[in-house]
């Protein structure tokens, strides 16, 4: 394994100055929300390690959430392979140029994605740290995702809305080619497996999901290694499942937490996450069953553009480039990387046109 030296990566001056200047106002709810929160890292290192395990884990959590991402980011196509044990299979040329290593394919999809924040943005300090839309009153951010490959799921369509108030639960909408209507999804179908695969929605980049879903628990520090700053400009994969990041690696601190879900129904009964200390991205996802047996384990891989903290916000983010999720218990894997990620900035006008629930049945 290549491993490279470990990189100090800085977000943009305007997350750092809103650190300094709002970080120490914000705060936890008796039920672990976090209150007062405005822009910037919402909690110190310090805070961290003087706050109860409990506390301390909401904290991280919270971190994570609001980890320096500028306005967002999007991938042009995202590839999500299943691979079981064998060779061949449902291969073709997008597939063959990332999974050199062996597997079997047994059915690929292809989608493309676009998240866009609305609120809580360090470089929109001129006008309330808000796109100027009336939907950041209302929303953290707003995913959009449209499947285009398989034919019999080309069109589905996805647009999920994430609340400012953490104790609002997400709102999910889908459009369903096949039946030409849009279906309102049950925020528990956030804990069953996403499109046939090893991820649940709450999966995506280790935690994407609401932290008043899960209780907490910091457990300590440890050292892990992890593709924070990949040398591709699409990611590879080798090994027996063509399921490790074929990339250069760095050690770094991460913070350990333990997060088990509230949802009785939920098919995991606890995940060990480890946190980027500096970042806050997750490297690592441990995943056990409600019989504390081994069930999987999510790794991710980043890429760091190394840009100037005071010049272009777009150049300086941590950006998602891989996910890969191995099934223990069923020896199957799940793969998928973006394809042509970027940072965009965004006007009013494109978040508008772009991410209304109302344009799910009329392309975009």
């Amino acid at each position: 394994m290549e491993i490279q030296e470990t990189l100090d990566v800085k977000p943009h001056n305007s997350y750092t100055q809103a650190t300094f200047q709002y970080g120490g106002q914000t705060g936890l709810a008796e039920d672990g929300a976090i209150t007062n929160y405005i822009a910037g890292r919402p909690f110190s290192d310090e805070r961290i390690f003087a706050a109860t395990p409990e506390d301390a884990g909401f904290m991280i959590a919270w971190n994570h959430i609001y980890r320096w991402q500028y306005m967002g980011y999007k991938a042009s196509a995202i590839p999500i392979v299943y691979v079981v044990p064998g060779e061949g299979g449902s291969r073709n040329a997008v597939i063959d140029a990332a999974m050199f290593g062996g597997g079997h394919v047994e059915r690929s999809l292809n989608n493309i994605y676009h998240r866009v924040y609305l609120s809580h943005i360090a470089t929109l300090g001129h006008q309330d740290h808000a796109i100027d839309v009336r939907d950041s009153k209302k929303y953290y951010y707003k995913d959009w995702m449209e499947f285009t490959e398989p034919f019999d799921m080309r069109g589905m369509a996805f647009v999920m809305e994430r609340f400012r108030d953490p104790r609002e639960l997400d709102q999910v909408n889908s459009y369903l080619p096949t039946e030409r209507r849009i279906r309102r999804l049950s925020a528990k179908e956030r804990a069953d497996g996403f499109a046939g695969g090893e991820f649940t929605m709450d999966d995506f980049e280790g935690f994407s999901g609401r932290p008043l879903d899960y209780e907490w628990k910091y457990l300590g520090q440890k050292d892990l290694i992890y593709v924070l700053d990949s040398k591709h400009e699409h990611s590879r994969f080798y090994g027996p499942l063509s399921d490790i990041s074929s990339d250069q690696w760095q050690l770094r601190k991460m913070f350990a937490i333990e997060s088990v879900p509230l949802y009785t129904g939920h098919t995991y009964g606890k995940k060990l996450m480890f946190y980027d200390a500096q970042t806050f991205n997750i490297a690592m996802v441990v995943v056990f069953d409600r019989e504390d047996q081994l069930l999987k384990i999510f790794s991710y891989a980043y890429d760091s553009p190394g840009g100037d903290p005071s010049g272009d916000a777009s150049n300086t983010v941590n950006t998602w480039r891989a996910s890969v999720g191995h099934n223990f218990q069923t020896e199957r894997g799940t793969v998928t990387w973006g394809l042509d990620t970027e940072n965009p900035t965004m006007k009013a006008s494109q978040v508008r046109r772009m991410f209304s629930v109302s344009n799910l049945t009329g392309g975009r």
